[in-house]
């Protein structure tokens, strides 16, 4: 193992590389594809993925995968990927094997293998379409690649002669040009469409099946309640009933069509599997951020934020929640206030270039429906644009929030030609708030309330004007980006104003009121939103900021789960319609502020053990989160709502791994994660005290600002690709940030390092000193159990890792566990067993004393090598005392 210090600079250096080369590329060490052949099957596998073709019952049976590539797969994810025929009854590939079915192996290597399988028909009793299916798997590769060529042995009318994919994951999403579409549960089991499928993917109930499609002529998602509770139809020849809407009639009603005897149809599919709940297709191969931190990254983007986009049906509208099969609050869509801005930054986080126009959809569709006075609608109903909240308030939220994500998409793509021909929106509506700006006070005079409907908040209030400074000194940065300068710097003075108004108007001792009134009245009730968004902007100076967290912090369930309202009830008299619920809950956007707010002061243990650290355990945990908690942390309200994974994906790229690429600036401040790879779409940040390696959307000329890095220490700056540059050097300051001017933008990478350094010496340096040391890993279990919930073992690894704990016994998958452990530390942990092991080692263990289980510890450095340690351990009746142990290295 190399030393600490060695260890963080060959890092740097070798992602920083792979950074310069592009994508990073699959792993050297990754596992030999292997094909294994009976006279019952086919088995391809390559450690990432393992797929069985049945010869008996010809079909695609098993789809499997371990994300992390370790062979260790998960559940199977089909129960048949088969060719089909409706001609008025059912026919289906899998009834039987036909005479001349054959198999060939064209190619086998270590590398790849491409299997071929010819004679698959669609009845063997009386086939009509015959068909060849070439399964191509790579190594290194989390996708399987399938090939059907299908041929009419004879003329027939038929309804629908399809590809027809069973699929066990319970909800389902398609990716259309049109837009995007989503079910769980449906009782309306069928979509199709004729349109352009850009991706289909299911995922839920432990694993995700990911298929970019092609060749169909139409496409039909299908999900229901019961298993296989979600499937994709690839049709060769006939036409749905029923086009772009949810049905649930079913191929019985469909027209026959005539196929004649020689046409032929080609389907392909890259499928990619996964044994976590969200889709590994795209997610770029090398190293990146913590496992973790990637599951449960990828689990709010696809999981919820895309399933809450409603664009195919209503072009340019979200919902708030999943349909499941409907969605909460009706046909509500586009509620900026803040919902849409969160669901927005989520899919923009991303880097899916579809969710990046997606989003960018939902944000043109409210800016078109922008009223005379520079309103924006508050959401739809439907199609129809709305103005008021639900409980009848004017908030300001909607054109703060609209504002910031269609800024937000600016910042995520580039595209400055889009912020030039939005920006006389962008002033509209930042125009309907300054108009209400009163100088003498200094304060914006609120019409309602910033983010919460229902709550009555007037006149000058903390929330609108802490908000308003943010909000203004980023509007200031766009008109600085395209060359306003003075009217740049108008909107930061009337920033600096509000700040001055907020602290001389609005500050009562420990927090800012609630709200003042005209006549100079105040009315407060502790809000703690209004006080985390202060601290957070830094309207409160540092010894304000101190006394508001310190007032905040002593609430009862200030942090049941990030993060509570106010400290005083909103009772009857303080609600829209009497309507008191939202004062008895958390909020995901509340958690927001706060994390600004512990940021700006420091405070990187509530961030973590407070903040981030539950609702990121909650989402993989449970995959979809509701709208809110109550005091004691227990989940409530709304089913399958954005806010809370919106909210943790938002969490992760701003404030944990600290990435704000701004207008003007690029500013790389972790706050609670170190050495480190971030790689998303076109962001790719490699992270050390040592230097960086950044690739990131933009043009032009912005100022960087490196934090965390060795106080005056002078750095290499080197620029190559589309923007090269000489290099340069740069001193880092005693604060240990270090600031250049430097390109930006696709296809360019900067890189930082200290002089002589591989990490800023370019492309053709060499990494001599990446470490390609796998962690040492010591694992230590009872040899004997008792028939518990869980496994008890203790794991040390000798440096930071992430631990993957899989357990196996009756031939199946028993329990399993994910945890990072610290260097050097012994760690006890429980894998708890899985129901459906449980009940099946019961029936065991009725017939023998005990049973055998083999336990697999993986454990993986930043770097990424590993080491996998296997412990075979005895379950025996819970009567019987277990004391020898077993120690394996």
């Amino acid at each position: 193992m190399l030393g600490p210090a060695l260890k963080r600079a060959g890092l740097v250096a070798a992602l920083a590389l792979a950074a310069l080369a592009g994508p990073a590329g699959v792993a050297s060490a990754a596992p030999p594809v292997t094909v294994d052949r009976t006279a019952d099957q086919v088995v391809l596998a390559n450690g990432f993925v393992r797929a069985v073709f049945d010869l008996r019952h010809p079909q695609l049976a098993t789809l499997q995968a371990d994300f992390e590539g370790a062979g260790n797969y998960g559940r199977n994810l089909t129960s048949g990927i088969v060719l089909e025929r409706n001609d008025g009854a059912e026919h289906a590939s899998s009834a039987g094997a036909a005479p001349g079915l054959s198999v060939t192996v064209p190619v086998q290597t270590a590398d790849a293998a491409r299997v071929q399988i010819d004679g698959v028909v669609d009845d063997v009793n009386n086939p009509l379409v015959t068909s060849t299916w070439t399964l191509a798997l790579n190594s290194g590769s989390r996708a399987l690649d399938l090939a059907v060529d299908a041929h009419a042995l004879r003329a027939a009318p038929v309804r629908a002669v399809r590809l027809a994919y069973a699929l066990a994951p319970t909800s389902v999403y398609g990716f259309f040009d049109r837009g995007a579409t989503q079910r769980l549960a449906s009782d309306a089991p069928y979509f199709a469409s004729a349109d352009h499928l850009q991706r289909f993917y299911a995922l839920g109930g432990g694993g995700a099946v990911d298929v970019t499609a092609a060749g169909q002529r139409q496409t039909v998602l299908v999900n229901r309640p019961a298993a296989p509770a979600s499937g994709l139809e690839q049709v060769m020849a006939g036409s749905y009933p029923r086009l772009d809407a949810w049905d649930g009639g079913g191929w019985a009603q469909a027209a026959s069509v005539n196929v004649a005897g020689g046409d032929s149809w080609r389907l392909t599919a890259r499928i990619s599997p996964n044994n976590y709940d969200f889709p590994a297709g795209a997610v770029p191969d090398g190293a990146n951020m913590r496992l973790d931190d990637l599951r449960a990254m990828l689990t709010a983007v696809y999981g919820t934020a895309a399933g809450t986009l409603d664009t195919y049906a209503l072009p340019g509208e979200a919902a708030p929640s999943l349909a499941a099969p409907t969605r909460w609050y009706g046909d509500g869509r586009n509620f900026y206030d803040p919902d849409t801005w969160m669901i927005d930054t989520a899919l923009l986080y991303s880097g899916d270039p579809y969710l990046e126009q997606q989003a960018r959809t939902l944000i043109e569709k409210s800016g078109a429906a922008m009223s005379s006075s520079g309103q924006i609608p508050h959401h739809f109903n439907a199609a129809t644009p709305t103005y008021t909240a639900l409980s009848g308030a004017t908030q300001t939220g909607p054109n703060i929030f609209w504002i910031a994500a269609a800024l937000q998409y600016v910042k995520a793509t580039g595209d400055y030609d889009w912020l030039r021909a939005q920006m006389p929106t962008i002033e509209r509506a930042l125009g309907f708030l300054t108009n209400r700006y009163d100088p003498a006070v200094k304060l914006v005079n609120a019409p309602g309330p910033l983010w919460i409907d229902v709550f009555v908040r007037q006149n000058f209030t903390a929330d609108t004007n802490a908000f308003m400074v943010e909000i203004l000194r980023q509007v200031a940065d766009a008109e600085a980006l395209l060359g306003n300068d003075g009217l740049a710097g108008q909107r930061r003075a009337m920033a600096d104003n509000i700040v001055a108004g907020m602290n001389d108007r609005l500050w009562a001792g420990d927090h800012y009121v609630t709200q003042l009134n005209p006549d100079g009245s105040t009315r407060d009730l502790v809000d703690y939103d209004a006080n985390l968004l202060a601290v957070g902007f830094g309207v409160a100076p540092p010894d304000r900021a101190q006394k508001i967290l310190a007032r905040v912090d002593s609430g009862p369930c200030t942090h049941a789960r990030p993060s509570w309202v106010s400290e005083r009830t909103y009772g009857s008299a303080d609600t829209y319609g009497g309507n008191t619920g939202d004062s008895a809950v958390t909020m995901g956007r509340i958690g927001w502020a706060d994390a600004q707010a512990r940021r700006r002061v420091g405070d990187r243990k509530t961030f973590d053990d407070r903040i981030l650290g539950p609702v990121e355990s909650d989402l993989l945990g449970r995959t979809w989160l509701t709208e809110r908690y109550d005091c004691s942390g227990n989940a409530t309200r709304a089913p399958y709502y954005y806010e809370y994974p919106s909210l943790v994906a938002m969490l992760l790229r701003e404030t944990a791994y600290g990435i704000d690429v701004g207008l003007q600036d690029v500013d790389i401040d972790p706050f609670s994660r170190s050495d480190f790879r971030y790689h998303l779409g076109s962001v790719d940040v490699t992270y050390s005290g040592d230097g960086v390696a950044l690739t990131l959307p933009g043009s032009g000329i912005k100022r960087y600002a490196i934090h965390g890095q060795r106080p005056g220490a002078t750095y290499r700056i080197t620029v190559t690709g589309a923007n090269a540059q000489p290099p340069a050097t740069a001193v880092a300051g005693p604060d240990g940030v270090l600031r250049f001017s430097a390109p930006i933008g696709p296809g360019t990478t900067v890189t930082t390092a200290p002089p002589g350094s591989a990490a800023g010496a370019g492309a053709g340096s060499s990494a001599s000193a990446v470490d390609r040391t796998a962690p040492r890993l010591r694992v230590s279990a009872r040899r004997r159990q008792r028939a518990r919930r869980y496994l008890r073992v203790a794991v040390t690894c000798d440096e930071r890792c992430s631990a993957t704990l899989q357990a196996r016994a009756l031939r199946r998958r028993a329990g399993s566990l994910r945890r990072t452990l610290a260097a050097s530390r012994r760690t006890t942990l429980r894998v708890k067993l899985t129901r459906r092991f449980r009940s099946a080692r019961h029936r065991a263990l009725r017939r023998h004393r005990s049973i055998p289980l083999t336990l697999r510890v993986r454990a993986a450095d930043a770097a990424g090598n590993a080491r996998t340690v296997a412990v075979r351990i005895r379950l025996v009746r819970k009567s019987h005392r277990a004391r020898s142990h077993r120690r394996a290295r």
